[in-house]
């Protein structure tokens, strides 16, 4: 199997795992997003995958609805971008894509990036290289 492969096997499996764990009660009320999680990011985020991937540790912890992963030891480099659910993917996604996608695509031109949503379980994937968006899929 092909990085490319195995990098659409982990989102799946990230996708699978998570919703295997996921209890959606029947009525909620509207997840309160905000941009602070993102706010102390912006300062410290660098073309660098190694400042990345701290920036993506200080953002896992602050339980926002937003995740990420910076990994250089693979072939080739990868950044896993996760979202909660559809509301928080809608409201970061964006900021997500200027504050690690773009960076890590400059220090990873070969890179691959993953977006995955834990409910709806959905998947995207882009490759810095070619420019490419897989478009969003299912399991």
């Amino acid at each position: 199997m092909n990085t490319r492969g195995v990098l659409i096997s982990s989102v799946t499996v990230f996708m699978t795992a998570c919703s295997a764990v996921a209890v959606k009660p029947t009525t909620t009320a509207a997840t309160p997003y905000t941009t602070q999680p993102l706010d102390s990011i912006k300062a410290t985020t660098t073309t660098d995958i190694a400042s990345l991937a701290h920036a993506c540790e200080t953002l896992n912890t602050t339980r926002a609805g937003i995740v990420c992963d910076a990994d250089a030891e693979t072939f080739p480099p990868s950044l896993l971008i996760g979202f909660l659910d559809q509301p928080a993917a809608d409201y970061y996604l964006e900021s997500s894509i200027v504050l690690f996608v773009a960076p890590f695509c400059t220090a990873a031109p070969i890179g691959l990036v993953s977006f995955a949503i834990k409910s709806p379980p959905l998947g995207e994937m882009y490759d810095c290289e070619t420019g490419e968006h897989s478009g969003w899929f299912s399991r």
